[in-house]
């Protein structure tokens, strides 16, 4: 049998260093050249902890077979919006380590290949959807900015996530040991990734 080739120990080495370095909450800021709408689709791929939560969830729901997405993505869809929502009236700040603990049992799930019952894998969208959208507050701008900022964040998130988990979906229907390993690799790196980053979110506290 062919062994697929060690995934080099200093890439990951940096993929660490680099989700560390910017492992601190922000909200969303404007970005040169790209609309409103745009940049809110953006900007979950421009914040490590919604991208780990984005790549585990994604992984999650397309590595069991057969692919039933409906219920998991209209409970991430309905919580994403109503996090956005209450952006434009609370002032709060979702707290780091809550979003990368959310990473981290997703990671883990994908890592052991578990599958939740129905009713608590929709929990656990709904929970990761609510935490990244009440990290993706307005920083300026007026209501018109906000609607279509918030519009694009949504459509982002939602977006990814599909599209993570439907062509995770088409590896995992090919039922070969070597990507369902893979998959369970990557999310061993996704636990890797958060840990690191919440010791330096923990580390940055004290």
């Amino acid at each position: 049998m062919r062994r697929c080739a060690p995934f080099p120990r200093w890439l990951l080495s940096a993929l660490l260093l680099i989700f560390a370095i910017r492992a601190e909450a922000h909200a969303h800021t404007a970005m040169p050249g790209a609309s409103h709408f745009m940049g809110g689709i953006l900007h979950p791929v421009t914040t490590p902890a919604h991208v780990l939560i984005l790549l585990g969830l994604g992984i999650a729901l397309g590595q069991h077979v057969p692919f039933k997405p409906r219920v998991p993505l209209r409970a991430f869809a309905s919580f994403a919006a109503v996090g956005l929502a209450l952006t434009t009236v609370l002032t709060f700040a979702m707290p780091q380590p809550v979003l990368i603990g959310i990473a981290l049992c997703t990671g883990a799930l994908v890592a052991l290949e578990k599958k939740l019952p129905p009713l608590a894998n929709a929990a656990l969208f709904a929970i990761g959807a609510l935490a990244m959208g009440l990290d993706s507050g307005i920083e300026t701008g007026g209501i018109s900015v906000a609607i279509r900022t918030l519009l694009g964040t949504l459509t982002g998130l939602v977006v990814f996530l599909f599209g993570i988990a439907f062509y995770v979906s088409l590896a995992a229907a090919q039922h070969r040991k070597w990507l369902h390993i893979g998959l369970r690799v990557i999310g061993s790196w996704i636990v890797a990734i958060a840990l690191l980053m919440l010791a330096f979110a923990l580390r940055k506290q004290h």
